[in-house]
């Protein structure tokens, strides 16, 4: 007959499988948080970014002519303070002592898939909320999250101004008129001619923007859908080409607020050739 292991040679058992469990659940949640981020690690608790502003349009001279020098600008700066989220669970004597390694395992699991879900809710909510410049966390209910910029400013704002000559830019999908627009051709048309085609970098020199992701809650992926997949024009006849067809990569937010007034049909297109902190538009 065999006999009961102890508690010590049954944590030298479950300490290595927790840890695989751990780790190959956590990265079972649905990921769209590196679509949305320029993701970078570092172990400091406050990280400074920083940057400056870059050069203008280069000159044309003549032969031996005087070369013209531009001085350094600082550019926007921010304190990134980083949070610690976690997560324990409770094993009991009781599953310690008949080795109830299963239900350690799914214990495991949960915990991990917990923690990767709020890594996920936290990166949809600067999404959702970036037209406010705060706001309390609905999870821990009394944490204030700073969304503001390195301009001070909400991420999608009509009021970012460039560093050089202080030019004001809006990021918002807009048509030169109107910002609160559908989801639907015209708004992916005016983002791309309009939108994109105003906004420069901080020397006021024109982005090349190339528009290829879409970002929608899960309340618009059908809309999205549609606009994507159909070979024909979207609501015209069959004959009509739908120019929208394969366009973006669809990127859907499964965090995102999909009832909320305000917030129910918001949606993020953007340039992931450039830099991802320049390239977010949106519909507010």
């Amino acid at each position: 007959m065999a006999s009961q292991a102890t508690i010590t040679e049954f944590s030298r058992a479950v300490d290595p499988a927790v840890n695989t469990v751990f780790n190959g659940n956590f990265s079972q949640v649905p990921s769209s948080y590196q679509d949305v981020c320029n993701v970078s690690t570092t172990d400091i608790y406050i990280t400074e970014t920083s940057q400056n502003v870059g050069a203008s349009m280069a000159h044309v001279r003549t032969e031996q002519a005087s070369v013209t020098y531009e001085a350094f600008l600082q550019g926007d700066g921010k304190n990134l303070t980083q949070f610690e989220v976690a997560l324990g669970v409770q094993i009991s004597k009781h599953m310690w002592k008949f080795q109830r390694l299963n239900q350690i395992k799914q214990l495991v699991a949960n915990t991990a898939q917990a923690i990767a879900r709020r890594r996920e809710f936290d990166v949809t909510k600067k999404l959702e909320r970036g037209h406010d410049t705060s706001y309390t966390h609905s999870v821990d209910g009394t944490t204030l999250i700073n969304l503001t910029g390195g301009d001070g400013l909400a991420l999608f704002s009509g009021s970012h101004s460039t560093t050089r000559t202080s030019t004001t830019q809006d990021n918002r999908v807009n048509d030169g008129t109107t910002t609160n627009m559908d989801l639907a051709e015209d708004a992916l048309e005016a983002a791309e001619t309009v939108t994109a085609a105003s906004l420069t970098d901080e020397s006021d020199q024109t982005i090349a923007y190339n528009l290829d992701t879409l970002f929608v809650p899960r309340k618009l992926v059908w809309t999205a859908q549609r606009l994507l997949q159909s070979t024909g024009r979207v609501g015209t006849a069959n004959n009509d080409v739908n120019l929208v067809k394969g366009r973006y990569k669809l990127v859907t937010l499964h965090y995102h607020a999909n009832t909320a007034a305000s917030y129910g049909k918001q949606y993020y297109i953007k340039d992931t050739t450039i830099n991802n902190n320049d390239g977010f538009l949106m519909y507010i």
